[in-house]
C-alpha cells in the first residue's frame, strides 16, 4: 500500500479537452456574432466533452489548452484575435465565420478544422499538421 502511494505522488492528471463555443451576447451558449478573441471577455461557454449547448447557458472567459476545440455556431461573425491562441481543433457550425487579426492562430500537431459552409481565417496561422474536412 506504502509502494502504490509513493507511486502516484508528482503523477499529474492529464489535460482532458473540452469543447468551447462562442458567444458574444453571453447568455445563449454558441450563439455566435462578433467580437474579440481574448483572456478577459467572457465569450465562451465551454461544454466539456459536449458537442451541443442548449438553453441559456452562461458563458465565461476561456484560456485555450492545445487540446481544446473551439466551436463557432450560430449567427456567422468575426473573432478578432487579440493575442496568439493555440487549440487543438476549430469547428465552424455555421456559414460565414471569420477569424481575422494580426495576432497567431497556432493549430496543435494534429489539430481537426471542421467547417460547415464557408469560414475565413485572415490571421496568421502556424502549425505542423492539420486535417481539414467540410
Amino acid at each position: 500500500m506504502v509502494a502504490a502511494a509513493v507511486l502516484s505522488v508528482g503523477v499529474s492528471p492529464q489535460a482532458k479537452a473540452a469543447n468551447i463555443f462562442w458567444d458574444v451576447n453571453s447568455n445563449i451558449g454558441g450563439a455566435g456574432g462578433t467580437g474579440n478573441w481574448d483572456t478577459t471577455s467572457a465569450f465562451w461557454y465551454n461544454a466539456g466533452s459536449g458537442t451541443t449547448t442548449s438553453g441559456a447557458n452562461p458563458t465565461s472567459v476561456a484560456t485555450f489548452t492545445t487540446a481544446d476545440t473551439a466551436y463557432f455556431t450560430g449567427l456567422a461573425g468575426t473573432a478578432t484575435l487579440q493575442q496568439g491562441v493555440t487549440v487543438g481543433g476549430l469547428y465552424f457550425g455555421s456559414p460565414g465565420f471569420t477569424i481575422a487579426g494580426a495576432n497567431t492562430l497556432t493549430l496543435n500537431t494534429g489539430a481537426s478544422v471542421n467547417t460547415v459552409g464557408d469560414a475565413t481565417i485572415s490571421s496568421v496561422v502556424a502549425g505542423t499538421t492539420f486535417t481539414k474536412s467540410g
